[in-house]
């Protein structure tokens, strides 16, 4: 009888690890592997904001190019277009000016920003007149009455934190982001004709600058 006992469990015995040698067996039959395959490249960077090119001065009043007086000249760059330089205007009379637009380009890679900004100010006034008393006097009616002005060409301020975008590629061609300046130089439209000066007074303008930097 216990034969027969035993004989009977180690059948079950047997049968049951048959059935789970059968599971172990279909899980494994069941297996995949997956593999991510990758890679990464570090393109290039580039960081160029330059002026691009300046276009002809434009006049008010009787401030006519080309008529002798009254005139101006446009500036022109460096070798590396990051200083203008030779601006020149000639005013004859009250509301006068002369005025020149430039955009400021950037052929980078990054977004910039104006980290700082220096705008023109006049800075002192050189008579041509025969004698001292006529130059004070030529200087002292003039003064005040000439503005110089440097905004976006829209009239907007130019101010710190403004930000220039960066070049954008498309189908193989590259487009700078822009911002177009324009300097404005001006005789007073309320001047009277009488304090005009008797000879020419040369108007000494202090530098501007623009300094640019990666914005975040």
């Amino acid at each position: 009888m216990k034969q027969e006992k035993f004989n009977s469990l180690m059948v079950a015995i047997v049968a049951i690890s048959a059935v789970f040698g059968f599971v172990s067996i279909a899980w494994a039959s069941f297996s995949q592997q997956l593999t991510i395959s990758s890679g990464a490249t570090i393109e290039a960077s580039k960081w160029d904001v330059h002026f691009g090119t300046v276009n002809p001065v434009t006049t008010t009043g009787t401030a006519l190019t080309g008529n002798g007086t009254g005139q101006g000249t446009a500036p022109t760059p460096n070798a590396n277009s990051t200083t203008l330089s030779g601006f020149a205007a000639t005013l004859k009379t009250p509301g006068d000016s002369v005025s020149f637009t430039v955009p400021v380009e950037n052929w980078g890679t990054y977004k910039a920003k104006i980290t700082s900004v220096t705008l023109p100010a006049i800075t002192g006034y050189v008579s041509a007149a025969d004698n001292d008393t006529q130059k004070t006097k030529d200087i002292q009616n003039i003064t005040g009455k000439v503005s110089v002005t440097l905004t976006y060409a829209d009239g907007t301020p130019i101010a710190v934190n403004d930000e220039l975008p960066a070049a954008t590629v498309s189908g193989g061609t590259t487009t700078p982001g822009t911002a177009t300046l324009k300097m404005t130089v001006t005789l007073d439209a309320g001047l009277d004709a009488s304090a005009l000066p008797t000879a020419p007074i040369t108007v000494n303008i202090g530098d501007s600058s623009i300094n640019y930097g990666q914005a975040v």
